[in-house]
């Protein structure tokens, strides 16, 4: 079992310093998440659902694609079968589970 980094499932990802000097994140988007195009990315235009597909897809594909033991014991990723809606129509789940610390409620510390 190995630390995974941001970087392993999105390659583009950096950190940087905000105005008000706590860390922020900012994702360049890669031009591999197939289905979405440059206008449903925008920030202040696009559509929030179709990111979101796209990124929890993505994340999930290159997560499951590591090596067993490279995989996080406190992170589990799964994409569940469609399930239809209606009229060509399907829900898609997807589902992400980490182990927690109870204390303060972050993320729980490798073993």
């Amino acid at each position: 079992m190995a630390l995974v980094t941001p970087a392993q499932v999105f390659p583009a990802i950096e950190v940087g310093i905000a105005s008000d000097g706590t860390p922020a994140l900012i994702i360049s988007l890669p031009t591999s998440l197939p289905g979405l195009s440059e206008e449903e990315a925008a920030a202040f235009t696009g559509s929030f659902p179709k990111l979101m597909y796209a990124l929890l897809k993505k994340a999930t594909s290159e997560y499951n694609d590591l090596a067993a033991n490279a995989r996080s014991p406190r992170l589990t990723m799964a994409k569940a079968n469609p399930v239809g809606s209606g009229n060509n129509l399907v829900n898609q789940t997807f589902t992400v589970t980490c182990t927690l610390d109870i204390g303060d409620s972050d993320v729980a510390p490798e073993p």
